[in-house]
């Protein structure tokens, strides 16, 4: 009979590992014994007692040991980080750089994916949008009509609050008789601090709402305009109205759609006629629904729920209103409907950026694997020797993990230092507000510390693995290859890392190539040297005259008043041509212009004639279209829409020109139908063509006149070319941030190259001093240096290629107008890192080409 398996086990362990006193013979012997005279049961006590006798030495040795060996492993990690300075040097900065990389872009994406994520209960919160239904095409709006909002509360009782939203364009507040602009003002419901669960710091959020003319106020709002009174109950006269300030509450955070420094009753519109009309998209409609209320079912429910109300006003020709919910927290990412509330985000960007962030970390990781693995012939006698005195594998593979995990604990500490210094430069491309302390939110803690152990292992497994296979028998007798063994992972590591590289250089060179092909494109109309300025007043009986006394001035050639300008807003309304027996109904963008508008812009008439001043029927009865209106009216040419009728719900008018098909927004989407009217009560901007030359003359003169015609409100202006080209804002901070990002990546895998360029020289002295003393030139020396990695950079960017095109094909695909890319971009990006390489080896080339080589064969 046996002692029991696990215990007989756990014993022989300890008495072997620890040399115990008594050998297990004698155990044996004893357990044999008690069985005869105690029986099994008092055996097998026995036997546990045993082992639990010596399991106090194991615990008190194994402590020991483990500590002695922990001590041992540090001071042989900081010695060999010491004693090689360069590489310790190369690998703790590139584990740095790309740990900074990988916090700043996860600071980025979380920034961006939190957005709206912050409002209590955010997953109950959903816009309702939309969707604008014709015979021909659907346009979807993040808008809704007026009565919406009252119809869903009064008849669905799974919403918990429901709140309408109006953006109002900027103010003019005056207090104390100055005069200052304000963005940034929305009308609401009282309704929506509960919705949002926005807290109050003063007032009661019950009542705050519930008169006319009173508005809540920010924190900074209040601060800028009252300092440290109480505004409660103090007036403000915005857009010359008195308003009451009811409550204060917190500045909203940077990363909502809903974006406010004042918040007005909706009561002030009632008197509105779109508040009671279901055919005009007016304002934003939020719900809250009840906990257990099934989003997909419900919104089944209130898809038709206008269908009733519009059968009247919008029912002839086909239109049908349907809605449908967003999720508050996914706007800011995955919408991209009509007249969004702020500038979206877009979510290809954000995988975009986490590739890369990844991608620059595993260079510094290749980096680590690649300087480890050509100096293993260094360490290749100290791995013998540990084998020869009793070390096992696993031994040295904790002890070179361990080293490994120290460096990127280094690394880890730089990295918080580097992304501190590049923080208020990379704010600046983003766009964003980061501050040192964001560094150290608890979960970005956790991040940073699991960071550092993957890298760590991860960089260290394959060395650690290398090195700890060495056999001491061939290291000792002097037959080391170990410097040589892995040289084929190495060219195959350096390769990946150019590949990479070159990647990315070509992705940066396609981005700018759009940038830049999306501003100087031709756009159909004159952008450059438009003076505008927006005219928030009533100006539908004066615009000639305000016209005229700008014009007075000799810079400025022409001026013209509209509804909009090129880049901004537009109204959409639907059209139907009235001759024949065509009914249908078409959404068309409609812009209400003067008589100047394509003279002082430049739009050819390709058919017909302009709006001209001899034709007084031109304000009632004349409409204007682009080619593409005449496309989707199905007419053969220009000439034939000439004096067709059409109208949009209102009086019918004729045709009278066609303008060709203009970029009226940037090259990001297709040219839409448009339709120009002359409509003074519309006119909201002054555009003004002008001579920069002397514009430091000219703009004292414009603000003279400005506060003589509008003394109640101050002077705002802007370039068109300026404003029109901040649609492009999202793709160049993406270029910018991905030039900075491929800079850095490119930067790591130049210094993992300096370091093997050093360690090809050292490894090559011996054979450069044969070679000098033989006669060689420094010039052939240095060309053999630099002949290998000239081959990695050539083979990693045939790699490299047809990567980068499909990536950048793919992209190119979210612009209508698409730059050419031609081969030539290829060639650019192999050359550019090509030349980078050679700079980066050239120094340790030249260094070991000029060498001494009796210094280096003395000793032979």
């Amino acid at each position: 009979m046996q002692p029991p398996r696990l215990a007989q086990n756990l014993f022989r362990l300890f008495a072997n590992k620890f040399e115990h006193e008594t050998l297990i013979g004698d155990f044996d012997e004893m357990y044999q014994i008690t069985l005869r005279e105690r029986g099994r049961f008092f055996a097998n006590q026995w036997y546990w007692r045993q082992v639990f006798r010596a399991m106090p030495a194991f615990s008190i040795n194994t402590i020991y040991w483990s500590f002695y060996m922990f001590r041992n492993y540090l001071k042989v990690g900081l010695r060999t980080v010491k004693r090689q300075k360069i590489y310790s040097f190369i690998n703790i900065l590139g584990l740095a750089i790309g740990m900074a990389c990988c916090l700043m872009i996860y600071l980025y994406v979380s920034y961006e994916m939190d957005y709206d994520k912050f409002y209590p209960d955010f997953s109950r919160i959903y816009r309702v949008a939309t969707d604008n239904r014709l015979q021909s095409r659907s346009h979807v709006w993040a808008l809704s009509p007026a009565p919406l909002a009252p119809v869903l509360k009064e008849g669905f009782p799974q919403i918990e609050h429901v709140a309408r939203i109006m953006r109002r364009e900027r103010g003019v507040v005056e207090k104390d008789e100055q005069l200052s602009f304000v963005d940034r003002i929305i009308y609401a419901d009282a309704e929506v601090f509960r919705l949002f669960g926005i807290p109050f710091l003063i007032g009661e959020p019950s009542s705050a709402l519930l008169r006319p003319h009173t508005m809540v106020i920010t924190q900074s709002f209040a601060g800028i305009h009252f300092e440290h009174n109480n505004p409660i109950g103090q007036t403000l006269t915005i857009d010359s109205t008195e308003y009451e300030i009811t409550g204060v509450v917190p500045d909203p955070p940077s990363n909502t759609h809903l974006k406010y420094n004042i918040i007005m009753t909706i009561d002030d519109l009632a008197d509105d006629y779109h508040m009671a009309s279901w055919s005009h998209m007016y304002l934003y409609t939020y719900i809250k629904l009840k906990k257990g209320v099934d989003p997909s079912g419900f919104e089944e429910k209130v898809r038709h729920v206008a269908d009733p109300h519009t059968k009247s006003q919008i029912g002839e020709g086909g239109m049908r209103q349907e809605y449908f919910l967003q999720p508050v927290g996914d706007i800011h990412l995955h919408s991209r409907l009509i007249a969004e509330s702020g500038r979206p985000g877009n979510p290809l960007y954000l995988y975009i950026f986490s590739a890369v962030g990844l991608v620059i970390l595993l260079l510094a990781c290749i980096n680590f694997m690649n300087l480890a693995t050509a100096r293993s012939t260094n360490r290749a006698k100290e791995v013998g020797m540990r084998k020869v005195i009793g070390a096992h594998r696993n031994q040295l593979i904790s002890q070179f993990l361990g080293e490994s995990l120290l460096t990127a604990f280094f690394a880890l500490v730089l990295s918080l230092l580097i992304a501190e210094i590049l923080r208020p430069f990379f704010n600046e491309l983003s766009g964003k507000e980061f501050l040192f302390n964001d560094f150290f939110q608890p979960g970005l803690i956790s991040l940073l510390i699991g960071l550092a152990l993957f890298v760590g292992l991860a960089a260290g497994s394959y060395p650690a693995i290398l090195l700890s296979a060495f056999k001491p028998v061939t290291i000792l007798r002097g037959f080391s290859h170990a410097g040589t063994r892995s040289a084929i992972m190495r060219k195959i590591l350096v390769i990946f890392q150019f590949a990479v590289s070159v990647f990315l250089i070509i992705c940066t060179f396609v981005i700018y190539m759009q940038i830049g092909f999306m501003k100087d494109s031709p756009l159909g109309f004159e952008k450059e040297q438009k003076f505008v300025i927006p005219v928030r007043e009533d100006i539908s009986i004066n615009y000639e005259t305000i016209k005229s006394e700008f014009l007075n001035h000799p810079s400025v050639l022409r001026a013209t008043v509209s509804s909009s300008i090129p880049g901004r807003g537009i109204h959409m309304h639907d059209f139907r041509m009235t001759e024949g027996d065509k009914t249908e109904r078409y959404s068309f963008q409609h812009l209400y212009v003067d008589l100047d508008f394509l003279q002082t812009y430049g739009i050819e008439i390709i058919a017909g004639r302009p709006f001209q001043r001899q034709m007084r029927t031109d304000v009632s009865e004349a409409f204007i279209v682009n080619e593409s209106v005449v496309k989707v009216f199905g007419l053969d040419s220009p000439q034939e829409a000439l004096g067709k009728t059409i109208d949009c719900g209102d009086v019918p008018k004729k045709i009278v020109g066609v303008i060709n098909d203009f970029h009226f927004y940037g090259l990001h989407g297709t040219i839409e139908p448009l339709v120009l009217e002359i409509k003074p009560s519309k006119f909201s901007f002054l555009t003004l063509s002008v001579n920069t030359v002397n514009l430091s003359d000219t703009f004292p003169f414009f603000e003279e006149k400005w506060r003589k015609l509008f003394p109640a409100r101050p002077f705002e202006y802007f370039f068109l070319d300026e404003d029109f080209n901040l649609q492009y804002q999202n793709e160049e901070k993406t270029g910018k941030l991905f030039a900075v990002f491929t800079f850095l990546g490119f930067l790591i895998a130049c210094l993992g190259l300096f370091g093997l360029a050093s360690f090809t020289s050292e490894q090559r002295t011996k054979e450069i001093g044969i070679r000098k003393v033989l006669g060689a030139s420094v010039t052939k020396i240095a060309m053999l240096l630099t002949k290998d990695f000239t081959k990695w950079v050539i083979v990693a960017s045939l790699v490299a290629w047809p990567m980068a095109y499909l990536a950048t094909q793919k992209w190119l695909q979210n612009f209508a107008f698409q730059a050419d890319i031609n081969f030539s971009v290829f060639i650019l990006a192999t050359l550019t890192a090509l030349i980078i390489a050679l700079l980066t080896v050239s120094y340790q080339a030249m260094k070991a080409a000029v060498s001494n080589p009796v210094d280096v064969l003395r000793n032979e």
